[in-house]
């Protein structure tokens, strides 16, 4: 089998398959490939780029990067140096965003001057902004989101959207000459045939880096889907990928697909877990994070019209009932910015897009649960 690497202006290298069935030939067995010399570079890099001496992080990243997130940095420079495609495939909570912010000041430094497009879920805005003012103050970060759409301030910093705002703005996006696109969480293109995934992928750019805690929740062609968007042309086409290894591989009845699809996918697939022995010495007791969050707009009206009403109530009581007042208005702020219905005691009704923090709950669980781990929630 040979491998093509065909350059494509401003949306990374294309890998396309030539013989082999559709793509059976293990990119382990790139060793054995003869190529031109035009390929020669490309080939050792990609050989390579797993085990190469770490980069060193950016003189403008306010952190210090923990050895497997260096070594993540490196990999992640060497992918998209060559403008292909990487999927960084990390358990939640080893630090994907700041190893992100950490290529995009290095490319920086290496003298790219175009802005990084995040695409994530709407719950992980203001995690994003706050992560990129907090790592890499100065950095210019903006909103493509809501009705702050102003694309003219982003520089060569990032520009943060939600998939929604991405798949309605595809075009206007589109026109952006963008170093990076980043899908976070992207799990939620899974489906190369739904909107979202269409128009994400109508967005050119150098390099892409798919980022996600569950690359496979239900089957492989999921697995396809994000790598495919990353660096196009890579597995070969969906019926074929299916036929080849996702077929034997969910059957078991081909012990060996299992590996050869590991060597295949090992070069742009960086997969670490917290239990790993590498990882585990390198992590702290605990790790707090916040996520900054937004009230929706009926969760304001709720919040400001319960605010009035009972403080009017307040005034015309006694201290007796006063107290019980502040207590009952306390109580319920507390629902309203959980979620509407906690406050107003119904069920039964549309629970999502209307509290980003039931939002942002229901992809943390979704996400400890995909990698089998257990969680407690309180509020």
């Amino acid at each position: 089998a040979l491998v093509v690497a065909q350059a494509r202006p401003e949306c990374g290298r294309r890998l396309d398959r030539v013989a082999g069935r559709g793509g059976q030939q293990s990119l382990a067995d790139l060793q054995q490939v003869v190529v031109g010399a035009s390929l020669l570079k490309v080939r050792e890099r990609l050989l390579t780029a797993a085990t190469r001496d770490p980069v060193e992080p950016p003189a403008a990243l306010r952190a210090t990067l923990r050895d497997y997130q260096r070594h993540g940095l490196t990999w992640l420079t060497e992918m998209t140096d060559l403008g292909l495609g990487a999927c960084l495939a990390d358990d939640m909570g080893l630090g994907k965003t700041v190893t992100l912010i950490a290529l995009h000041l290095h490319r920086r430094e290496s003298g790219r001057s175009r802005p990084t497009l995040v695409v994530c879920p709407a719950s992980l805005l203001g995690n994003w902004e706050a992560e990129v003012r907090k790592f890499a103050p100065g950095t210019p970060v903006v909103r493509f989101h809501g009705t702050s759409r102003d694309l003219n301030a982003a520089g060569d910093g990032f520009v943060l959207t939600t998939y929604g705002t991405m798949r309605r703005d595809a075009e206007t996006l589109g026109r952006v000459r963008w170093d990076l696109v980043v899908a976070d969480e992207a799990q939620h293109v899974k489906n190369p045939r739904t909107s979202t995934a269409r128009a994400l992928r109508s967005i050119e750019s150098t390099a892409r880096v798919a980022l996600t805690g569950t690359p496979v929740e239900n089957d492989l062609t999921e697995l396809w889907a994000i790598l495919d968007w990353a660096t196009p042309g890579l597995l070969g086409s969906r019926n074929a990928f299916r036929k080849v290894w996702a077929a034997p591989i969910e059957s078991g009845l081909e012990p060996t697909k299992a590996r050869q699809f590991a060597d295949l996918i090992g070069p742009f697939l960086l997969r670490r877990r917290k239990s790993d022995p590498g990882i585990a010495p390198e992590l702290p007791a605990k790790t707090e994070t916040d996520h900054p969050l937004r009230l929706t707009r009926e969760q304001v009206v709720l919040y400001e019209s319960f605010v009035r009403d009972t403080m009017a109530r307040i005034e015309r009581a006694d201290e007796d009932a006063r107290r019980g007042l502040v207590l009952m208005l306390l109580t319920g702020l507390k629902q309203i910015c959980n979620h509407p219905d906690h406050f107003l005691k119904r069920s039964g009704a549309k629970l999502s897009g209307r509290s980003e923090k039931v939002d942002l709950l229901d992809e943390l669980v979704g996400t400890v649960l995909a990698e089998d781990g257990a969680v407690l929630v309180f509020t």
